[in-house]
Parts: structure tokens; sequence; C-alpha cells
């Protein structure tokens, strides 16, 4: 497959490289300044051929995991994800989200080492963390050049004292501190036993295994309209294992496993420890599966839920109404929200942030914002303020339940009045540039306006490939952390979890399963110790139309009062107005 391996930084310049196969340097390094002129561009494919050779290369920050192959039959997709694992084993061994070039230079023993064990004549062997750790036991440095000459000149100025002979105990040594240093005598022969995933000789205090189910939601609404546009849900069950010996967790879901016809799943893929487990038995997918669990993190099966997209009842809405108001000259907006839950009252939940883009307005940052909502007086349960990074008026409910209604108004002044008869057919509100009068400046705008389509169907595609869409200035985004009680947004549930220890079958096997239904937003809320968490990470966007959108001129000024004055009997009565 790959004949070397490089780690550039920034610049494409070259800091650690392996070579697998017969490779002249001398070659084939000048082609990464090539390279490089691909990488620049925003739209390069993740494979880039200069004469003949392939780059196959990954981004991580600032640097650049690049595999060479001269083969053009090799597998591209292949070493995408080869560069990928590589990239999070190397991350995994030193401890650090993002790897920057100091990194790489200051465990360069470290790379080497795993560079003879990842990969073999060009071929991938192992790119597995919880394997390599057992016989890879260099430890990771992650002080800098600099801290390390600082820390040599400090010894150098410590004073020095005299040596004496004298009888100390010795300070006892933990064991934990000896075994991290011995290696597993069976992790040798784990590649190439029939479960490669996990290692004999594993054993914890206490047996624990965690599962999350984690859901995206994507859920567009018109509010014009009053359809839904869009409401597709991307699961994930993870796992985090923590049990001793050979485990054999038996699994049961209230859906089956299948991929055909009217199923709950799908697009549905399957770890390898599921995978072979069901071949092993020779029985159809079913709800209920066995597997044996690798030791640690993993994502035990993904799918895509599309059954209920049309008819999935949301867990929120909201109805935006804005009102602009131009009073002897002054020019201001009011924004007006009501929010619903539509969850069992009994269920609370943290943090909940809804963001309404105020892109296509001039606002006056000079006026303080005022605002109110219909909470009690002294309530610090909302936080509302205008976040001048995404142009967009943000407001927080730090506490909230279900079956609930919540009413906030914002009134921020203007520098100018938007017009009305163009408000919504704007170009500048969709991103895109003005269009050119000059003849002498045809040729650029066009290869200018190829380039845009060209970025913006790259874009596109690798937005719907995550459940993304791009900000839309006449959307309402909901975000939320919620937790359920008796299951997750689409339905799925876990019936059962058990566990038995395939090698020593006459012990009793005792593990503590915990089940936990969690709704929340992509990072808001932490992870909390639980056997089985559902983790639901989604957006919500309301889009508002002519609808929601009054023009009037008044020669009464509203005196709108902060939240510590806010009057909830009064934005009551506004709101029940407009609605």
């Amino acid at each position: 497959m790959a004949s070397a391996v490089y780690i550039l930084d920034a610049e494409c310049r070259p800091i650690i490289s392996r070579a697998y196969k017969f490779y002249p340097e001398e070659v084939y390094v000048p082609m990464l300044a090539q390279f490089a002129t691909h990488v620049a561009h925003k739209a390069c494919p993740p494979v880039v051929c200069v004469t003949g050779v392939n780059f196959v290369w990954v981004r991580h920050g600032d640097l650049y995991a690049v595999a060479i192959c001269l083969d053009a039959r090799a597998n591209a997709m292949a070493l995408v994800q080869f560069l990928q694992q590589w990239l999070d084993v190397l991350t995994s061994y030193l401890g650090k989200p993002v790897l920057f070039r100091d990194d790489v230079i200051d465990n360069y023993v470290l790379v080497y080492e795993l560079f003879d064990e990842i990969m073999d004549f060009g071929v991938v062997q192992l790119t597995d963390y919880k394997i390599l750790k057992e016989y890879i036991k260099l430890r990771a440095d992650n002080f800098s050049i600099v801290e390390n000459r600082k820390l040599h000149e400090d010894v150098e100025k410590a004073p020095k004292k005299k040596f004496s002979l004298s009888l100390k105990k010795e300070k006892p040594v933990e064991v934990s501190e000896i075994m991290d240093d011995a290696i597993n005598a069976s992790i040798v022969r784990t590649t190439i036993n029939e479960i490669n995933w996990r290692p004999k000789g594993i054993f914890y205090k206490k047996n624990e295994i965690f599962v999350d189910i984690c859901e995206r939601i994507h859920f567009v609404y018109d509010l014009t309209q009053s359809t839904i546009h869009t409401n597709i849900i991307r699961g994930a069950i993870n796992v985090q294992c923590y049990l001793s010996g050979m485990p054999l967790c038996k699994l049961g879901l209230n859906e089956a496993l299948t991929d055909t016809g009217k199923a709950f799943f799908h697009n549905l893929r399957l770890h390898q420890c599921v995978t072979a487990q069901l071949a092993k038995e020779e029985a159809a997918p079913s709800s209920n599966f066995s597997f044996i669990p690798p030791d640690g993190e993993f994502e035990l099966l993904s799918y895509i839920h599309k059954s209920t997209a049309s008819t999935k009842k949301p867990l929120f809405f909201v109805r935006p109404f804005f009102k602009h108001i131009t009073t002897n000259g002054t020019h201001k907006l009011q924004v007006m929200l009501t929010l619903t839950t539509h969850f069992k009252q009994k269920v609370q939940g943290r943090r909940l942030l809804v963001v309404v883009p105020l892109h296509h307005y001039r606002i006056d940052y000079n006026r303080p914002l005022k605002f109110m909502t219909n909470e009690l007086k002294g309530s610090n349960n909302s936080k509302i303020e205008i976040v001048l990074e995404s142009e967009s008026l943000c407001w927080e409910l730090e506490l909230y339940t279900g079956n609930s209604e919540y009413k906030m108004m914002a009134e921020v002044e203007l520098a100018e009045m938007p017009d009305e008869a163009t408000f919504f057919h704007s170009r500048f509100v969709q991103g895109d540039e003005p269009e050119s009068d000059s003849d002498n400046e045809a040729s650029t705008y066009i290869s200018n306006a190829k380039r845009r389509d060209r970025n913006h169907i790259v874009q596109k595609i690798k937005a719907e490939s995550q459940g993304k869409t791009a900000a839309d200035p006449f959307a309402v985004t909901i975000h939320f952390d919620l937790q359920l009680l008796s299951q997750g947004y689409s339905g799925l549930r876990i019936e059962f979890l058990t566990i038995e220890e395939l090698t020593q079958k006459n012990i009793k096997y005792t593990s503590f399963p915990w089940i936990r239904y969690l709704i929340e937003d992509d990072g808001a809320g932490e992870r909390a110790p639980d056997a089985v968490n559902r983790n639901v990470h989604g957006e919500y966007r309301f889009k508002w139309g002519r609808d929601k959108v009054v023009w009037v001129e008044e020669k009464k000024e509203l005196n709108s009062e902060t939240n510590k004055d806010s009057d909830p009997e009064k934005i009551n009565g506004i709101l029940t107005e407009l609605n």
C-alpha cells in the first residue's frame, strides 16, 4: 500500500518520516513543494496526484500526515482511515487532543517505535491503542526544549550538598508503579488470535460497563408553511468497558438489527466484535445480540433513523416575532420569542440556548440592550446578550421543565432601518458578493464565481455528511441539554444487559449496570458514570418569513426594563396579543 509515511508541519516541510519500501527520497521529496500548492486550496481532495505519485493526506491542527503511494491500485480510502487512526494513537500516547511540531520532535523515539508496529512493508498491521500500549511502554516527553533548558539551568544554580553515607529506609514503591512497566505475556499473541481486539489477563477490582446511546438530531421547521423540512436522527452506541477476563455481553434492544424493508436502523455499521459473534452464531440479526467487548472506549454500532422523520414531535418549539419601530428618527428592533417544551412536566433540563441571528441589521452597540422575561422578579434563570463574534442575540435558560412556556422580549437600537421592500431579497444576507459592473473585472468575477460555486458544493457535501447546515439569517436555532426518563428521542432503549465470563463459567460474574436517558447538545454537559447513557446531540431550526416581521412608526417610546425590573404580567400581555 504505502511506500512511506511523513509528518509535515504547517508549511509542508518534513518533520519525521519512515520508508517501508524502496523509496528514493531525492526524487520524491522535492514533490512535496508541489503537494503544498494543492493543499493550500480549501477544496483540495484527500488524494493528490503529482507526476504519477499519489499523496494521501489528513490534516491535524497545523500538521499533515501524508502517505506516499507509488502503486495506483492501492486503496486510497483505507490509507485515509489508517492515517486518521495513526494520529489517534499518537494523540493518545502524548495525552494531547492537538499535536504540534515540538511534540513530534521531542518524542521522536516514541514515534519511530510506533512506525515499526503500525505498518510493515507498507501493509497496515496494528492501530489499536489499547493493544499497543501494553508492550510499547515509552512515556511521552511533554516538556518542550525551552522548558528543559530552564530546568537544566535551575539544577546548576541550586546549592550543592556534601555526600554522606547514612542508613536510611527506602521509600516503599507501590505495586501499580511496578506494573506500569510490566508487559502482558499474551499481548504479542493477541494479534494472531481469533479475538484480536481484546488481550487476556485484564483485571479490574470493580467490573463496570458504560453504554452511551448518542443521537444527533437535525430538525428544520418552516413556520410560514407550518411544515417539517427535515427531521433525521443519526445515532451511535458508544461503550466504555472496564470488565475483567474475557466477558461475553448480551444486549437486548427494543428494535431488530436489520437494514432492509421498514426497519428502525438504516446505514447500520457494526463493530467487529458484534460482526464476528453474529457470524459465529450463524443467526439472523435480531433485537438481541452478544459480543466480546474490547477494553476501554469503542463504538459498538452506528445508524440513521428515518422511519418517523416527518411525524416525530419536536421536544421544543419556538415562535419568533420581529417588530421594527421608528420614533422621531430613532430606529429600534424588538425581538419577541415564545418557547414551549413538549415532554413530561417532571423532567427538568439545564442549559438551553436560543440563538437569533442579526446579520442583516446594523446595531448601535453604544446603546444598552433592554429585555424582559415572564419570570419572577429577582430570578437569575435567564441570561440575554448580544454576541459580537456571531452577530446574534442569545437567550440562555439555566433551568427549564416540560410542558412549560417561556417568553422573552428584547429591544436594541439600530444605526439605520433596513428597507422593507428588499429585506428578504438582499444578496448580502445570503453571504454572496455584489456583482461587478466593470467590464475590466468581468473575467475576474467569472473565475471567482466558479471558485465560489466549487467551494460551495464541497462545503455542502461535507455539511450534509456531518448532519449540519449553513447558517441561515432567517432561522432561530435551539441548543439544549436534557435528561429523559423512559427512552431516547428516537424511541430506542435497552431492554436488558447481561455479562458472563467465558473462561470461568462456574464463578458468578458480578457487574453494576445503570441506565440513564440523556439528551444534550454538542459540547454541552458532562458524562456521568452510568451504565447506559443516551446522548442526543441536536440542532433545532425554525425558519421564519414575512408574517413574523412588521414595520411601524410610533411617537411614544416603549419603556423596556432590564431583567431585574421585569414585569411578568406585562410581557405576558404583550406577547399574548401578538400571538
